[in-house]
């Protein structure tokens, strides 16, 4: 009996590289479109734009423009109850979005401009 083939690693580490390379520039073109447009005003096709890449590869990759935020707010709130600091900042932001001021933001160190 033939011992089963493995599939060699290299190829998969490449192409694990390659996509967190693309993940982390459309989190990137995110943060920076979420500032300089604001969460509402920014498109998953302007991201893409920014980002190099198909529109489709940020829907496979993020599936909504919620999950996208989630994914730049993670690394601020690690360690944390991650839907209740999520719950609670929404929260905040629907309630100041009116004033154009989100302590939210402040508080998981973003930018306040996000808050448009």
């Amino acid at each position: 009996m033939s011992s089963p083939v493995k599939p060699p690693t290299a190829p998969r580490t490449r192409r694990a590289e390659r996509a967190e390379r693309t993940r982390r520039r459309i989190v990137e073109a995110a943060t920076s479109l979420f500032d300089s447009r604001g969460y509402a005003a920014t498109t998953i096709e302007a991201i893409a734009e920014q980002a190099d890449v198909a529109a489709e590869t940020v829907y496979s990759r993020f599936r909504t423009k919620a999950n996208l935020l989630d994914a730049i707010l993670e690394p601020a709130i690690v360690g944390v109850n991650q839907s209740l600091v999520r719950t609670h900042f929404f929260r905040l932001w629907r309630e100041n979005r009116r004033s154009g001021i989100s302590p939210a933001f402040g508080a998981v160190g973003l930018p306040r401009s996000l808050a448009r």
